[in-house]
């Protein structure tokens, strides 16, 4: 957890998707987490404070993740 954390600020917003701790406004985010390659303009988890259905919509589907997988190591 500590590596996980090094960098959140006390007071600061944040989104964890995938394995990963970023500023909840970052912008064009494009990583790789644990199960997935994520490519996103912005975190569905910040812009569903005004709309909480986002998440559902992109973060829930199962195909959002299947889609994005990444190959399984040996």
């Amino acid at each position: 957890m500590k590596e996980i954390l090094h960098a959140v600020r006390v007071g600061e917003r944040y989104v964890i998707l995938d394995g990963s701790v970023f500023p909840a406004n970052s912008k064009d985010i494009e990583f790789d987490g644990w199960h997935s390659h994520h490519q996103l303009s912005t975190f569905p988890h910040f812009d569903a404070l005004d709309d909480r259905s986002l998440l559902d919509k992109i973060l829930g589907k199962r195909a959002y993740w299947e889609t994005r997988a990444l190959p399984k190591e040996d």
